[in-house]
């Protein structure tokens, strides 16, 4: 065996070594009790439910799912954003390439919408006086609809936001890409809502060559009725560049963190790395904070945040779920400390993502995956008052 190529190969399944004992190492330990949902409760505690093209369906677990092919993120079904309303017992997911799971309660209810969806990668749900807006846009990089020679036309309809009414269960357009760049084959391929000001990162072509710019804008009367065809005069565009977006985005050390969510991972934030993405019910755009430790082979989760009034919550990839507080309209749980419950253990290449507390209920997210790309999705309903109240 050539040299070079022993010492190469000898690198590499250290790395791999070094990964799995990273993996293998991740455990959750405190003098807190830990309460399992384990898999014989099912149906009395907890529900599977997969995505297919055109509905969610009961399933008796994740892995039993039909089988499909694992595609990149942005062009396959998951739930690729969700949250809570405030102060009210909803939740909404957007499900990319098919539409928004609208959660009540117990209830669940899917909006198809084939024309917004289908072709588009969607996501980044925020709320506007407790309405749903998420954005879409067409990935040129996986989309082989990017080559058709309708979106190459200069009118053709480039959705950037939108809003979802819950009375029709269906997704209205308010500003589109040509209200806010005159450039061929204009998208907005990200954005950040700070409550205040929109900044966008834009992917647009001039003279063959692919460019990015950046922008803030703000409204200047209601969001929510703005329309495509008011846009020019009902925005105020300024010109921004591109560390001024990044820095909207950017993760902050997890020691600026509300001290709520701070509170809520006592005794674990020290041992523990991962990322977080922290969200206000009905609110702006998520904060990232990013939590480092000294112990490097500590292998580094992906978690999930939700701060309301009654309660404060994280869920991480492998279904440690923290919370404190209290379900709607009932007593504070646990006598008003933290309390750190396992949901179900997934499948190898499965994790938990997104996920949204409706009353007193738990509906999260769940996918298979692998690098950039993701396959079978889902999610889990969990009956929380039974849990949390009846243990």
């Amino acid at each position: 065996m050539n040299k070079r190529f022993f010492c190469v190969f000898v690198c590499i399944i250290s790395l791999l070594l070094v990964a799995c004992d990273k993996n293998k190492d991740y455990e959750f330990k405190s003098d807190r009790d830990v309460l399992s949902i384990g898999f014989g409760k099912k149906g009395d505690n907890y529900k599977w439910f997969y995505l297919s093209n055109d509905k969610f369906e009961e399933v008796e677990r994740p892995e039993f799912s039909p089988v499909i092919s694992k595609g990149p993120w942005t062009e396959t079904i998951r739930i690729s954003s969700a949250n809570n309303v405030q102060d009210k017992p909803k939740g909404y997911a957007i499900v990319n390439r098919l539409g928004v799971l609208s959660f009540e309660g117990s209830k669940v209810t899917l909006s198809k919408d084939v024309a917004t969806f289908s072709d588009r990668t969607a996501g980044n749900l925020v709320f506007v006086n407790d309405t749903p807006v998420f954005s879409v846009y067409k990935s040129s990089f996986f989309n082989d609809t990017i080559v058709s020679t309708d979106y190459k036309k200069n009118d053709s309809n480039h959705l950037f936001l939108l809003q979802f009414d819950d009375n029709t269960q269906l997704c209205y357009p308010i500003i589109n890409c040509k209200n806010i760049i005159d450039k061929e084959q204009a998208e907005v391929s990200d954005f950040y809502w700070d409550g205040t000001e929109w900044a966008c990162s834009l992917k647009y072509v001039d003279e063959g060559r692919i460019n990015f710019s950046y922008i803030n804008w703000r409204p200047v009367s209601s969001l929510l009725t703005i329309t495509p065809a008011s846009a020019k005069k009902d925005i105020v565009i300024s010109e921004s560049n591109v560390q001024k977006f990044r820095n909207s985005k950017s993760a902050n050390e997890f020691a600026y963190a509300p001290e709520r969510i701070k509170t809520l991972l006592e005794g674990y934030a020290s041992k523990i790395p991962f990322t977080m993405e922290l969200k206000n019910a009905g609110g702006a755009s998520s904060r990232i904070y990013q939590n480092n430790t000294t112990d490097s082979l500590r292998f580094e989760r992906n978690c999930c945040g939700i701060i309301s009034k009654e309660l404060v919550s994280v869920l991480f990839d492998d279904g440690t779920f923290f919370a404190q507080g209290n379900l709607r309209d009932k007593a504070f749980f646990n006598d008003g400390a933290a309390v750190a419950l396992r949901l179900p253990k997934l499948p190898a290449g499965y994790v938990y993502g997104e996920y949204v507390i409706t009353e007193n209920t738990l509906f999260a997210a769940w996918e298979e995956t692998s690098f950039y790309e993701s396959g079978r999705s889902g999610f889990i309903a969990v009956d929380l008052e039974k849990i949390l109240y009846d243990n």
